[in-house]
């Protein structure tokens, strides 16, 4: 239920000719905030048709099943710009998912597929494309971000496929919780450990308080295990979202679904720590 034309082309024509062209179309308050070559693009969050889309998965090695399935656009160039235009112009259209494929041949294609659900990284485990001689990578998925759970007094920033890695040595970390049912119950976790920790306050009359919570979904070989809390004294920035697969006594174990959690008026100092005023 295509309601505009585009073409793919036009847009990589136009990033050519003015430099700025993609850079205000990124949401990027945070510059660079990838690690690894070739991430930079996918993991920010995009702007199509006047909607931002957020990360929600990228370099994955499977796309979602059919289900709910909206449409499929062959592009020029691997341009989440052009998907995401895409999907605002298509009715119904909630969430795409941008990849490549490769036939048995050898020729390599850019697809991009529109849905009318929330698509996960759980969901996205169809490791072919039609036949199964045609093998799909670089597959990332983004959602509308009207669409993203809401919190009153807590905003979120999402990183795609990695989690937060504080610098070293950094005393920030407030503990972990698993396969909490929601980020909304990671959220909680964060303000129940501040108001635990205000009523135990240090020797010297401080305490921590948790001003972020990182909730993300763990894949172990490419299936779903669960899902993480992390919770920190500080709001880092998307440029510490640096944590990405790791092998672990031969299983990869790697992350989707991942969103940091941030409270709209921190609390504490810089560092999130609270002076308890003196009775």
């Amino acid at each position: 239920m295509r309601v505009s034309i585009f073409t793919a082309s036009t847009l990589v024509a136009l990033a050519q000719a003015a430099p700025t062209y993609l850079a205000t179309r990124f949401n990027s308050a945070v510059p660079d905030i990838s690690k690894r070559s070739g991430e930079l693009a996918k993991r920010f969050t995009v702007v199509g048709g006047g909607q931002i889309y957020i990360p929600i998965f990228d370099q994955w090695n499977a796309i979602p099943d059919k289900s709910n399935h909206l449409k499929d656009i062959t592009l020029d160039s691997y341009d989440q710009f052009a998907c995401a235009d895409a999907c605002t112009a298509t009715e119904g259209g909630i969430s795409f998912d941008i990849f490549n494929i490769k036939n048995s041949t050898g020729a390599e294609q850019t697809i991009c597929s529109i849905y009318s659900i929330g698509i996960s990284k759980r969901t996205a485990t169809t490791p072919v494309y039609g036949d199964k001689s045609t093998k799909v990578y670089n597959s990332s998925g983004y959602l509308k971000k009207s669409f993203q759970v809401t919190i009153e007094g807590w905003r979120a920033t999402c990183y795609g496929s990695a989690s937060i890695q504080p610098p070293p040595g950094a005393n920030t970390f407030l503990g972990s919780s698993f396969n909490l049912p929601s980020e909304t119950q990671c959220v909680d976790k964060c303000k129940t450990v501040t108001e635990e920790n205000s009523q135990n306050p240090s020797q010297n009359g401080t305490y921590k308080a948790c001003n972020m919570a990182n909730f993300y979904d763990i894949y172990k070989n490419g299936v779903y295990a669960g899902n993480v809390c992390n919770l920190y004294t500080v709001q880092y920035t998307q440029g510490l979202a640096s944590s990405y697969d790791e092998y672990k006594d031969g299983v990869l174990v790697s992350k989707g679904e991942s969103c940091g959690w941030y409270r709209e008026q921190p609390v504490g100092d810089k560092d999130g720590i609270v002076t308890v005023p003196k009775a």
